[in-house]
């Protein structure tokens, strides 16, 4: 702010300032006073000044409270259903919610049920399979004899000596 130097000049301002001050209060107390009188006519009971009629008697200031009143009562009348409404839809809400959770419940099992069948062909896969690779080994054995054999008939066939222990000429 700037200073002021001159003391009159200070002075003058100040004593403006306190009157606009003063017309301030004057224009607050006003507004404040029409605003008053604009709620009290909003809600019917004002002095009827202004409505061309003059004041209101004591029964049209009754008749408007009461019209007032008849508003107030509808309106907590339609908050009223409005709740009832409100609790009914939560009402079916919450009967959905705990068909919804019964039924996850429900897969929630069946899921179980398959996880522990999938366990279960998991290790008969495995015993089968040991299983096969152990035929498979009686099964290599049981040729490498068979095959054994037929060269042992072979041979005894083409007139090989096989009683004398070794590799010799074929007997005449």
């Amino acid at each position: 702010m700037r200073m002021i130097l001159d003391a009159d000049l200070k002075d003058e301002y100040k004593a403006k300032l306190k009157e606009v001050q003063k017309e301030v209060k004057v224009y607050d107390r006003e507004y404040k006073a029409a605003k008053a009188e604009a709620d009290r006519n909003r809600l019917g009971l004002g002095s009827g000044i202004g409505s061309g009629g003059g004041p209101q008697t004591n029964d049209a200031t009754l008749s408007a409270a009461n019209g007032v009143l008849d508003k107030v009562d509808e309106s907590y009348a339609n908050t009223v259903e409005m709740i009832g409404n409100a609790r009914q839809v939560a009402d079916a809400t919450e009967e959905e919610l705990k068909r919804q959770d019964e039924q996850l419940d429900s897969i929630y099992s069946e899921l179980q049920g398959i996880d522990n069948n999938l366990l279960r062909a998991q290790k008969l896969i495995h015993i089968f399979s040991r299983r096969m690779a152990t035929d498979k080994c009686i099964q290599c054995f049981a040729l490498m004899n068979m095959l054994i054999i037929v060269v042992i008939i072979g041979l005894a066939a083409a007139g090989f000596d096989l009683s004398s222990g070794g590799a010799g000429a074929p007997s005449p």
